[in-house]
């Protein structure tokens, strides 16, 4: 069937649909003649079952293995439950703290901000998080792509210094150091830049779970 289709059966936008693709959690058969994609009633099963676990905000990653039989249902819901009592707790905090200034009948104006923030970061030190609960996930992304762009950059950085080293002591002729250092600077320049497209891919990723399903 076409991705119209399953659209409509899923309950999940297009857009969506090619996000789980791209993310490796749905696989649907090509058709050998022009290379459309072919999507089954299996597929349409899976969508519906991500759809339910991401409703349910579990995290793409845990989906994902989820998906590949490396863990039990069990086990994933039982961790993600934790997380739940975790984030409860947060909410329950900020809650409260909104109540606090509700109670106090402050305007805008006459706000002491500065006072409520010392108590957030007193009690932001003893483990509550007063904001990004639904941003955990796409943060590890960013910080992911960040870590693998950072990780072969200083590869880079250390090739050429040990080409400049080598130059010094008159192991390398000048010219290899050049054209080293010009590969080298290329190939940072493109990570950068590769890492600047993974980021707003990132940003432009997967839709609001909770209305654009």
């Amino acid at each position: 069937m076409q991705i119209k289709e399953v659209e409509a059966l899923a309950g999940i936008t297009k857009k969506n649909i090619r996000f789980y693709e791209k993310e490796g959690l749905l696989k649907p058969k090509r058709n050998a003649g022009n290379d459309y994609r072919e999507y089954s009633r299996e597929d349409v099963v899976t969508l519906k079952k991500i759809k339910l676990l991401r409703k349910l905000d579990v995290s793409l990653g845990e989906i994902r293995i989820l998906l590949t039989e490396q863990v039990s249902l069990e086990y994933v819901l039982n961790r993600h439950i934790r997380e739940l009592e975790s984030r409860k707790k947060n909410v329950e905090e900020a809650k409260s703290l909104c109540e606090r200034l509700v109670e106090q009948r402050d305007t805008l104006a006459n706000l002491d901000a500065e006072l409520y923030l010392e108590q957030m970061e007193k009690m932001e030190k003893e483990g509550i998080a007063f904001m990004g609960f639904q941003e955990k996930d796409r943060l590890k992304r960013y910080a992911g792509a960040a870590i693998a762009a950072g990780i072969v950059l200083l590869m880079i950085v250390l090739m050429e210094i040990s080409l400049v080293v080598a130059m010094s002591i008159g192991d390398a002729p000048w010219y290899m150091v050049l054209l080293g250092g010009g590969i080298f600077a290329a190939v940072g320049i493109s990570i950068a830049i590769s890492l600047v497209l993974r980021v707003i891919e990132i940003k432009g990723g997967e839709e609001d779970a909770a209305r654009k399903y």
